[in-house]
């Protein structure tokens, strides 16, 4: 929930329900000055482009109307290219004065982690899975061991856990389900901030793919092993 008394310029609202997210926005609103004339909504149609963007930067070049608050909301920012999103960056992590900016997102595995990491991130925890079952636990086993290790013994660790491309695919499939479940948690077993297993995510589903493109299963796994930060 948005904190009433610590006041952010930038969010990204996390949730599959709207009516969370336009709560959070209704509650938002109360706590600065805004009017009709300085609140501007931007959705994809289908998605969101350079072209949203750059309307957006030229909307900042001006002053707030009546020298109120300005808000800004851009809806399902996943879907949102990669050149907008990019072209965002800049915006978010230094928004003009007396302006707010809202992401909305239902799916925040699909978002870049440098966007995440310049928002402050509110998920809807509700309802939320407690308890991992035994194969999730192994794999964050082995997911801490691997962040844990270093580049020889992360060698060794990919080559003694997986014989074949199937089990590859079974504990790539298994590390992302992992990640993800991690990901909309508010106090995390990996201790790594949302940017940085968004970012996981990312390098682990990009594996995949390079699997399913029959690449080499020993050196795709090498190379995600190798890519991991340390802990």
């Amino acid at each position: 929930m948005v904190d009433s008394s610590i006041i952010m310029q930038t969010y990204l609202l996390v949730s599959q329900n709207q009516n969370f997210i336009k709560k959070q926005i209704a509650l938002f609103k109360e706590k600065i000055h805004l009017s009709p004339f300085n609140l501007h909504v931007f959705s994809p149609n289908p998605s969101i482009g350079i072209e949203e963007v750059r309307k957006l930067r030229s909307i900042l070049t001006k002053k707030p109307f009546g020298g109120g608050d300005r808000l800004i909301i851009i809806n399902d920012i996943e879907k949102a290219t990669i050149e907008a999103a990019n072209a965002l960056l800049k915006v978010l992590e230094e928004p003009p004065r007396q302006t707010f900016l809202i992401l909305t997102t239902s799916n925040l595995a699909k978002i870049l982690s440098t966007v995440i990491s310049r928002c402050q991130v509110i998920v809807d925890n509700t309802p939320s899975k407690n308890e991992l079952d035994k194969e999730m636990t192994e794999t964050l086993a082995l997911l801490k061991q691997i962040l844990n290790s270093k580049p020889g013994e992360r060698i060794l660790l990919s080559q003694k856990i997986c014989k074949s491309k199937e089990e590859t695919a079974k504990m790539l499939d298994l590390m992302i389900k992992l990640l993800r479940y991690l990901l909309y948690q508010e106090e995390n077993k990996l201790k790594l901030s949302r940017g940085q297993i968004a970012n996981l995510i990312s390098k682990t589903v990009a594996a995949k793919n390079y699997l399913e493109k029959n690449v080499n299963y020993k050196a795709t796994l090498d190379i995600l092993f190798l890519g991991f930060p340390k802990l």
